[in-house]
């Protein structure tokens, strides 16, 4: 075997095992196939601290595959936003009646908000779930009932674990994102179709 061989045969290796460790460190171990996966609807509360700023409001997320709509309304005071993904297309409308358009959810909310929630790997998280698409890393802890992770920037902090539809999931989801912003996500309830039955999860 020549030298470039083994070189290149020494770089496949080294990139298999680094992709093995990556997977290792899934925070579930084995994530059931009742749970949600592509068709679900979550409703909780969403908390934003970003710098002086306090902010929260109610959240209905709806998602069918890379389809979502994402409703976000105030405590007091009613809607506040309806984002809407479908056919790649992202758009927010607000009560005022104007009408957003963003090539992505991230750069949707800096255009609302001032900052940028991470929508796209939040799909995942939310579920407890690393974003496969981006490397990551656990982060040690002693509490076993909660789990630490570190990925694209951000460190997830999942709480309160809890069973929704015989699915144990995280019912309190903490983000520390770039410059101070810290969302705190609330999950109060899912539905999703069970597979088991075709029906959808009471």
């Amino acid at each position: 075997m020549t030298c470039a061989k083994r070189f290149g045969w020494i770089l496949v290796l080294l990139a298999l095992a680094a992709c093995s460790h990556w997977q290792a460190q899934s925070p579930i171990d084995a994530y059931p196939s009742y749970a949600p996966h592509d068709d679900w609807t979550l409703r909780g509360k969403l908390g934003v601290r970003h710098g002086d700023e306090r902010s929260s409001m109610h959240v209905y997320w709806d998602v069918h595959g890379e389809d979502f709509t994402l409703r976000l309304s105030a405590p007091v005071g009613g809607q506040q936003a309806v984002i809407v993904h479908a056919r790649d297309i992202m758009t927010a409308a607000l009560p005022d009646g104007l009408i957003h358009y963003a090539d992505t959810p991230e750069e949707l909310f800096e255009n609302l908000y001032g900052w940028q929630a991470p929508v796209s790997s939040l799909r995942w998280w939310v579920r407890g779930l690393p974003d496969p698409a981006k490397r990551g890393r656990a982060i040690a802890q002693d509490n076993p009932l909660e789990k630490h992770w570190q990925q694209d920037g951000w460190t997830i902090r999942w709480q309160q674990y809890r069973d929704f539809r015989e699915v144990r999931l995280p019912g309190r989801v903490l983000l520390d994102g770039p410059d101070g912003l810290q969302l705190t996500l609330i999950v109060q309830d899912w539905e999703w179709p069970d597979p088991r039955t075709g029906a959808p999860a009471p």
